[in-house]
C-alpha cells in the first residue's frame, strides 16, 4: 500500500486520509495567520469564487421567506 503524507507541509505519513490528527486545523490557523486573520480569508475567497460563501449552519435557512 502507497504511504499518504499529510497535505499540511509537516511531511509525516497518515493512516490514509490527508491529513495527520489535528493537523488540518493547524493548516487553517496558519492560512488565517498569513492572510492577517479570517474576515481577510473570507474577502481572498469570495473574490476567488466570483460569489459570497454561505455561513449558514447546513446551508439551511432558519426563517422562511
Amino acid at each position: 500500500m502507497d504511504e499518504k503524507i499529510c497535505i499540511c507541509g509537516c511531511g509525516e505519513p497518515t493512516k490514509g486520509g490527508k491529513f495527520r490528527p489535528g493537523h488540518d486545523q493547524s493548516l487553517r490557523v496558519a492560512i488565517e495567520k498569513a492572510v492577517g486573520g479570517l474576515e481577510n480569508l473570507v474577502v481572498i475567497v469570495e473574490k476567488h469564487l466570483g460569489h459570497s460563501l454561505d455561513t449558514r449552519p447546513n446551508g439551511k435557512r432558519t426563517h422562511p421567506d
